[in-house]
């Protein structure tokens, strides 16, 4: 009898932890895809200005007459890197910035 009731309980704790698994599976199936988007335009230093390239571009759109000396070495760390803008406002926003 004491057998019967153990091999219930492991049973039990079985389906349990396997409804718990496949409610999880459900939930995470359940959830939209993140949708990624790429970015519009991408700023970055180029011949020592700040410069708009179009997304996967490697001719920049614009060249700035901002000066990469000219800015924060924080700014000029980024630039060097790439900052990724989603829209023109996002864009004015940083070339405002820079300009200053």
């Amino acid at each position: 009898m004491h057998t019967t009731r153990r091999s219930m309980m492991i049973i039990l704790i079985a389906l349990l932890i396997l409804l718990a698994a496949t409610t999880g599976i459900l939930i995470v199936k359940g959830q939209p895809a993140k949708q990624t988007t790429l970015p519009k335009y991408i700023l970055k230093e180029y011949n020592g200005k700040v410069a708009v390239f179009s997304n996967g571009q490697q001719t920049p759109q614009e060249i700035l007459e901002i000066d990469l000396s000219a800015l924060p070495d924080t700014d000029q760390e980024q630039l060097f890197a790439g900052i990724e803008v989603d829209n023109e406002t996002q864009l004015q926003q940083y070339i405002e910035d820079f300009d200053g």
